[in-house]
C-alpha cells in the first residue's frame, strides 16, 4: 500500500511540470519541427 501512495504523490509532479521544463519542452519540439521541415524541403529540392 505504501508504494501506491508514493506513486500518487509523484504523479502530479510529472503531469504538472514547472514552467522552465515546459519552456524547454516547447523549445525542443519547435527545434524538432524545424529540423524535420528543413530535412523534407532539402530532399524535395534534390528530387
Amino acid at each position: 500500500m505504501e508504494s501506491d501512495q508514493n506513486t500518487e504523490k509523484t504523479l502530479p509532479l510529472r503531469l504538472n511540470p514547472t514552467k522552465a521544463s515546459q519552456d524547454a519542452f516547447f523549445i525542443s519540439v519547435n527545434l524538432l519541427k524545424v529540423f524535420i521541415w528543413s530535412y523534407c524541403l532539402f530532399w524535395l529540392g534534390i528530387a
